[in-house]
């Protein structure tokens, strides 16, 4: 039986086949710089807004949906699976892709992203002499 995902996965092996055999494979250096730039502040908003408005339009397809369908008749008003499902696509889903959103845009540093770390880290701790053991704090 064939199935979308056995049409990705071979559209993906031919793309790759073809690269490989005209030599037009994308070098480390690019791939280094792309994954460094959406882990930037800038990349983490492009990427969170669009999983925002990918669940947030989804949300929406699905409330209409089920509204066609308890139109219909298809399904009663109090449906536990559909109201569980439109509660997991507004609530978890689409919230919790715009908090990551807001907080990202608050400007809060994060240690997760290299373009947040402190450009000049603290330097070694000074020796202590007389054998003794070297301490954090004094």
């Amino acid at each position: 039986m064939i199935n979308r995902w056995d049409i990705y996965g071979s559209a993906a092996l031919l793309v790759w086949f073809s690269l490989q055999l005209l030599g037009r494979m994308p070098k480390v250096k690019s791939v280094t710089d792309l994954v460094h730039a959406i882990n930037s502040r800038g990349g983490n908003i492009v990427v969170l807004s669009a999983s925002s408005v990918y669940f947030f339009s989804h949300s929406i397809r699905l409330f209409y949906f089920l509204l066609d369908m308890s139109k219909d008749g298809k399904i009663g008003q109090d449906n536990a699976f559909a109201l569980m499902a439109l509660q997991f696509v507004t609530s978890t889903a689409f919230g919790g892709s715009f908090g990551a959103l807001l907080k990202t845009m608050t400007g809060d540093s994060s240690r997760g992203r290299i373009s947040d770390v402190e450009p000049n880290p603290p330097g070694p701790l000074p020796k202590m002499g007389g054998g003794e053991e070297q301490r954090r704090f004094p």
